[in-house]
Formats: C-alpha cells, sequence, structure tokens
C-alpha cells in the first residue's frame, strides 16, 4: 500500500507540473495571439490602399469599376476566398473564456503543488520522527 501511495504521490505532481505548464503556454498564447492581432491590424491600416484618389490610370486599364481588388484577380475570382486578416483566423484560439479557463488552472495547479509539497513536507517530519521513536524503543 505504501507504494501505491508514493507512486500517487509523485504522479500527482508530475500531472499537476503538466497543467502548470500548458495553462501558462495557454496563457502566453493568448496573449501573444493579441499582440499579433494588433500588429497585423495596425499594419494592414498603414499599408491599405487608398480606392478613392490616387492614379487614375492604374483603376482604367485593368478594366473594373473602382472595387478593390484582392490578389489581383477580377472579383468573381476572388468570391469564394476569405481575405486573410484577424477574421480568417480561428477564434478559438484566442477566446477569453479560455483565457479564464486557464488562468483559473494556473491557480488551482499551483495550489495543489503547494498542498503537495505542505504534505511532502509533514509526512517527511512524520517519518523521521517515528524513527526517531523507534530507535529509541530499541535501545
Amino acid at each position: 500500500m505504501e507504494r501505491i501511495n508514493k507512486f500517487n504521490y509523485w504522479l500527482g505532481i508530475v500531472v499537476t507540473a503538466a497543467l502548470l505548464l500548458e495553462s501558462a503556454f495557454g496563457i502566453y498564447s493568448f496573449v501573444h495571439s493579441k499582440q499579433q492581432a494588433r500588429s497585423f491590424q495596425s499594419n494592414f491600416l498603414q499599408n491599405r490602399p487608398n480606392f478613392n484618389g490616387g492614379n487614375g490610370s492604374e483603376s482604367a486599364s485593368n478594366g473594373s469599376n473602382g472595387a478593390p481588388q484582392f490578389g489581383g484577380g477580377t472579383s468573381s475570382q476572388n468570391s469564394g476566398q476569405r481575405p486573410s486578416g484577424i477574421r480568417a483566423r480561428s477564434g478559438a484560439q484566442a477566446s477569453p473564456i479560455q483565457l479564464v479557463i486557464h488562468i483559473v488552472s494556473l491557480i488551482l495547479a499551483a495550489a495543489s503543488l503547494v498542498m503537495t509539497a505542505i504534505i511532502g513536507k509533514n509526512n517527511a517530519r512524520k517519518r523521521k520522527e517515528l524513527m526517531e521513536q523507534e530507535k529509541g524503543t530499541q535501545e
């Protein structure tokens, strides 16, 4: 029974450490994706072509009626494609609900590791006291 308890103890530590790392990575991924979205949006707004003014010969030479075209093709060619950008990214990896879940799991994992350390310290102290008592009774 002692062997199973030891195994469960160490397995709990390993699983808790993995949960701690996973939740920390989830929080990092959320923050990183938000920063990427902001930088992409600022780059997109800075590099956006001006369709109202500008060179008139360019719009007349491609045969369009002034509608914005992405990728150099006509609007009928691009009708099935989603434009790349913030909306094209998966919203699941940057959802605020998942951020809350990662924060809660990070707190729980940290609390679990602290409690495990306290329990381990108490068990070691009790074991040491029992060994000292056994030595005293043998002498």
